[in-house]
């Protein structure tokens, strides 16, 4: 479902989000479904408030459900946690690494392993 992202560049929200930009640029002109976690991934690269990140969602046919990488993502919101690889570590370590914002493609490419995502507990 095509949708559109003012105010920023393609190159930004690639850059924010991690997401490639070929990839990205699929995504946005519809030719590629976009599932929640990519979603999520654009909504925190955009620094969308809830209400926002919603609206997005319903854009390409999705919602919030009540699951834990919903609830993670809603709540790095509401604490204004925008950037993706911290969210990704408050994800792992809530869901013991079974769930992510990245495809285990991207997460190879990445390079990414559980100790990447350590995070400070306070």
């Amino acid at each position: 479902m095509h949708f559109t992202l003012a105010k920023y560049t393609q190159a930004t929200i690639s850059r924010r989000s991690l997401i490639k930009g070929s990839t990205l640029s699929r995504y946005i002109n519809g030719s590629r479904e976009v599932p929640a976690f990519i979603v999520f991934r654009i909504a925190l690269s955009l620094r969308l408030n809830l209400i926002e990140t919603e609206t997005l969602l319903r854009k390409v046919g999705k919602a919030f459900k009540e699951a834990k990488m919903d609830a993670v993502v809603m709540e790095a919101i509401e604490q204004g946690i925008y950037d993706v690889v911290k969210v990704e570590a408050i994800l792992r370590r809530f869901t013991n690494g079974e769930e992510s914002l990245f495809t285990e493609k991207e997460q190879e490419e990445f390079g990414y392993n559980d100790e990447d995502f350590e995070i400070e507990v306070i």
